[in-house]
């Protein structure tokens, strides 16, 4: 800034560039705070779905957080109109809070009407591997083509399981020919599926606790039509 000031023999530079590094810094730091929808609330979010809250309910936390920031940010606002008389800074703090609150009420509205949701309305076409295959197949044929960390084990839209990348990792590459998914999987238990008319709610609470986080989706029949994913679920349109 002062090299550009000292370029051009001015001075008029040196506190329009002070003003932009000033506002920059001031709108960086802004943005830490942690409030969804800002970068800092991101990173809350973040850190609090790694400590095992559900994906939804940290959103709906940081949101929260969020409108709680927007209205101290209108209090502020209001203050300094009143108690400075700078009526500029007091509106535009006051504007950046209303559309802060307004952002961080929609996020809210959105992720709350999802609650509402049955498992029909959010489940996704599986992406299934023959129990029969061998693990060689699946990383060759299937896994290059699905970037996800869980699949269902079914044939005939029978579930016999659930295959997690975590527990491929304990097969050597030596025995990939030899082994069978049939062999790495976890074996089909009722923390693994759930039924096609059931609440999403209760579809979280699950794969909240089955410790693969993800669920199959069964007909009343007992077939497989679905899958859902821990921090994938979305309403179908």
């Amino acid at each position: 800034m002062s090299w550009l000031s000292l370029t051009v023999e001015t001075d008029v530079l040196t506190p329009l560039f002070v003003l932009l590094f000033v506002g920059n810094l001031l709108l960086a730091l802004f943005n830490l705070f942690p409030g969804y929808p800002l970068d800092g609330g991101r990173v809350l979010r973040a850190f609090l779905w790694q400590r095992g809250t559900d994906l939804n309910e940290a959103t709906i936390m940081t949101g929260r957080a969020g409108q709680i920031i927007a209205v101290a940010m209108v209090v502020v606002g209001i203050v300094i109109g009143f108690a400075r008389g700078d009526v500029f800074t007091a509106v535009w703090t006051g504007l950046v809070g209303i559309f802060l609150f307004d952002a961080a009420s929609g996020i809210i509205r959105e992720v709350s009407g999802q609650e509402n949701l049955t498992v029909e309305q959010a489940m996704i076409l599986p992406v299934t591997v023959a129990p029969d295959a061998s693990v060689a197949h699946f990383i060759d044929r299937i896994l290059p083509l699905h970037r996800q960390s869980v699949f269902l084990v079914a044939k005939d839209r029978q579930l016999y399981g659930v295959l997690t990348l975590e527990d491929l990792k304990t097969v050597s590459r030596d025995e990939w020919h030899k082994k069978r998914i049939l062999d790495v999987m976890r074996p089909v238990t009722t923390d693994y599926f759930v039924e096609i008319g059931q609440p999403i709610s209760e579809a979280r609470e699950l794969m909240r606790a089955n410790g693969v986080g993800a669920l199959g989706v069964l007909d009343e029949r007992g077939r497989l039509v679905g899958f859902l994913q821990r921090g994938k679920i979305r309403k179908r349109n």
